[in-house]
C-alpha cells in the first residue's frame, strides 16, 4: 500500500487539465510560455475599449521606444537569474553608463563614438565587480548587488553634483532617437537584435547550456566539470554590457542625464523577467518571455499616463501584476523547476 500511494498521487497530478501533453510538453508549459503575449493582447483589447484613441501608430511606437531599454536589460537579467543569481544594481549601472557618455562628451575631447564604447567598458567593469564579489568573496548575489547598487548610485550622485547634463550630438543620440526609413526606431531595432542574440546564446551555445545547468543544479554542474565561477562572472559582465547599451539608448532618447537616472529600473527589469516566466529558482529561461514582460509593463505605464493616473501608481500596478502572474503560474501547476 505504501508503494502505491506515490503512484496514486502522481496519477492525480497527471490528470489535471493543465498537465495534458501538447506537442510533447504539458499544456501549462505552453500557457506560461505564451503568457506575456496573451497578457499584451488582453491588455490591448481592454485599453481599446477604454480609449479608442490609444491604439494609434504613434502611441504604439512610443510604447516600443519606452520599453526598449527594459527589453535590453531583461535579456541580461534572464541570464543572471537563470544562472541562479540576481542583480539589484542594474538601474545604477544603467545610470552610471549614461553619465559616463555624458561626462566624457561634455568635459573631455574624446570623440563621441569612443565615449559610447567607453560606457560599454564601464558597464562590463561594473558587472565584473559584481561577479568578483559573488565568486571570489563568496557573497550572496542579493547582498553583493545590493551593496553595488548603493555604491554605483552614490558615485553617480557625487560625479554629477546635483546638476543635469543635456543637449548632445546626433552621434550620442543615435541609438535613442534615430529612425530607420523614418519610421522604425533604432532603439527598438537594437532591443530586437539583443533579444535574438540572447536567444541564440541561451539555446545554441555552450554559454547558454552551462547557464541553465548552473542554475538548475549547481552541485551537479561542478561535478560535471563546468567552471561555475567563471560563468557566473560572464553572467554579470554580460549584464553590465547590456546595462551600458541601455544607458546609451536612454541618454539618446531623453537627451539629458541627472543624478537619479536609472532609479527603479531594477524593479521594472526583474518584474519583466518574472512576468516572462523565467524561473527565480534558476535553470528555466524565457528570453522572449522577458522581452514580452518588459513590453507589457511598458504598455501599462503608457496606459496609466494616457489615462492621467499618477506615475507612482505604476509601482502599485507592477506589484499587483507580479502577484497575479505568479498566482496564475501556481494554479496552472507550473512550478518553475528545471526538468529532472
Amino acid at each position: 500500500m505504501a508503494t502505491d500511494a506515490p503512484r496514486a498521487a502522481d496519477s492525480r497530478l497527471r490528470s489535471r487539465p493543465f498537465d495534458r501533453v501538447v506537442g510533447q510538453r504539458p499544456l501549462s508549459y505552453w500557457l506560461t510560455l505564451l503568457g506575456p503575449w496573451i497578457g499584451i493582447l488582453v491588455f490591448g483589447v481592454f485599453m481599446l475599449f477604454m480609449r479608442d484613441d490609444w491604439l494609434t501608430v504613434v502611441n504604439m511606437r512610443n510604447i516600443l521606444i519606452q520599453a526598449s531599454v527594459f527589453m535590453v536589460l531583461a535579456v541580461g537579467m534572464t541570464f543572471v537569474i537563470t544562472g541562479g543569481g540576481i542583480d539589484l544594481s542594474v538601474g545604477a549601472m544603467t545610470g552610471a553608463t549614461a553619465l559616463t557618455v555624458a561626462w566624457l562628451v561634455k568635459f573631455t575631447a574624446l570623440p563621441d563614438v569612443l565615449a559610447i564604447f567607453a560606457a560599454f567598458g564601464v558597464g562590463i567593469l561594473m558587472g565584473a565587480i559584481n561577479g568578483l564579489l559573488v565568486t571570489r568573496l563568496k557573497m550572496p548575489d542579493f547582498i553583493a548587488t545590493l551593496a553595488t547598487w548603493i555604491t554605483f548610485g552614490g558615485v553617480v550622485l557625487v560625479v554629477i553634483e546635483g546638476h543635469t547634463l543635456f543637449r548632445f550630438s546626433d552621434t550620442v543620440r543615435f541609438l535613442g532617437r534615430y529612425r530607420l526609413f523614418e519610421q522604425l526606431p533604432m532603439a527598438v531595432v537594437v532591443a530586437v537584435i539583443v533579444g535574438i542574440i540572447g536567444h541564440v546564446l541561451m539555446t545554441r551555445s555552450r554559454f547558454g547550456r552551462y547557464t541553465i545547468a548552473i542554475g538548475g543544479n549547481r552541485k551537479a554542474a561542478v561535478e560535471a566539470g563546468i567552471p561555475v565561477e567563471r560563468y557566473k562572472m560572464f553572467h554579470y559582465m554580460f549584464m553590465g554590457l547590456l546595462a551600458g547599451i541601455a544607458g546609451v539608448i536612454m541618454l539618446g532618447r531623453l537627451n539629458a542625464v541627472h543624478g537619479l537616472v536609472g532609479q527603479g529600473y531594477e524593479i521594472h527589469t526583474i518584474a519583466a523577467v518574472i512576468i516572462g516566466g523565467t524561473a527565480l529558482y534558476g535553470g528555466v529561461p524565457r528570453i522572449w518571455g522577458s522581452i514580452g514582460g518588459a513590453l507589457l509593463l511598458g504598455m501599462m505605464a503608457n496606459a496609466l499616463t494616457f489615462l492621467g493616473i499618477h506615475y507612482f501608481v505604476q509601482y502599485v500596478f507592477s506589484g499587483i501584476i507580479i502577484v497575479l502572474i505568479v498566482l496564475i503560474y501556481s494554479l496552472l501547476g507550473y512550478r518553475q523547476r528545471p526538468e529532472g
